[in-house]
């Protein structure tokens, strides 16, 4: 009886181990088929890389030559403007000469007067100014004259040029109650408050004395 138990178990192993080996062997079989089925599709893609590698190195071959073209273009179009910046600026020397020999500094002269006595003068009164002019007052007082005249003006006449030419023509520019005043300009206190100052600045554009413009440029110069 027990043998036949053990033979029993014994045919039944032996069925499970030919099972066991035909399910090897189909394993087996299945791993070689995706092997070469892998192999296939690991040579497609080396193909596709090399083909999208040449396809690049093409594009990058174009690229380079639209780079190089593009670069001879503005290479072009800068030479151009150039040239047309270099013509306008001549032309624009040839107008200032032109107006230059029309506009000569005597010709100034009475609205530089003008300027001194009805804008310059009063800022005198501000200590701040009055500070600023220091030793050689009359130098400072045609530099602070200069910033009064119109732009159009002091486009044409450089600041140095200017002073030198009112230096040169003080006795016709400032009379002697202006020279007193230029005197007296040396400020008496050492402490002041800029608010008091702005103040004053601000009866002077009310009173028409000055610009607004001219108000806020002396407004800054203080703050």
């Amino acid at each position: 009886m027990f043998k036949k138990l053990v033979d029993k178990a014994k045919e039944k192993l032996e069925e499970q181990n030919a099972q066991l080996q035909k399910l090897k062997e189909k394993a087996t079989e299945k791993l070689h088929e995706l092997n070469d089925d892998l192999k296939e599709k690991k040579d497609l893609a080396a193909g596709k890389i090399g083909e999208m590698g040449s396809n690049i190195k093409d594009l990058k071959t174009k690229a380079t030559e639209k780079m190089e073209e593009t670069g001879e273009r503005l290479k072009e179009a800068k030479q151009k403007v150039s040239t047309e910046i270099g013509a306008k600026a001549s032309d624009l020397r040839d107008m200032k000469d032109k107006a230059m020999g029309k506009l000569t500094l005597e010709h100034l002269l009475p609205e530089v007067r003008t300027i001194i006595s009805a804008k310059v003068v009063p800022l005198l009164n501000i200590q701040t100014f009055g500070k600023a002019l220091g030793d050689d007052k009359k130098e400072a007082v045609f530099r602070t004259a200069y910033e009064f005249l119109p732009a159009p003006i002091r486009l044409l006449v450089n600041p140095d040029t200017f002073i030198k030419f009112c230096l040169s023509n003080k006795g016709k520019i400032l009379d002697a109650e202006t020279e007193q005043k230029l005197l007296e300009a040396q400020a008496s206190h050492t402490h002041f408050s800029a608010a008091d100052e702005i103040l004053k600045l601000k009866e002077l554009l009310d009173s028409g004395v000055l610009t607004e413009d001219e108000f806020a440029s002396l407004k800054q110069q203080l703050v």
